[in-house]
């Protein structure tokens, strides 16, 4: 069991989920899943910024069961021009 302070990935301090907060089991690096929060997390994190890998979407069923809607995708090459 320990404290952690969850931040996102873009260079900036408001990018701040949850400043302390007790885990157990947590070692870094592992994946969090957060329920419930919509399509509005896609778009809130500004992913094209710094060209920062834009995440996994996972989907989950009245059954309980995932899908992936979305593949961790690179955004790099939307922001580099690749024939000039």
């Amino acid at each position: 069991e320990m404290n952690w302070c969850l931040c996102g990935s873009l260079c900036t301090t408001a990018d701040v989920l949850v400043r302390d907060v007790t885990l157990q089991g947590l070692h870094e690096g592992d994946y969090l899943a957060f329920n419930n929060c919509g399509a509005y997390s896609v778009t809130e994190g500004i992913h094209l910024f710094l060209s920062r890998t834009m995440p996994l979407i996972l989907l989950r069923t009245a059954e309980n069961e995932y899908t992936i809607a979305r593949q961790m995708q690179e955004s790099y090459p939307i922001n580099t021009i690749q024939n000039y």
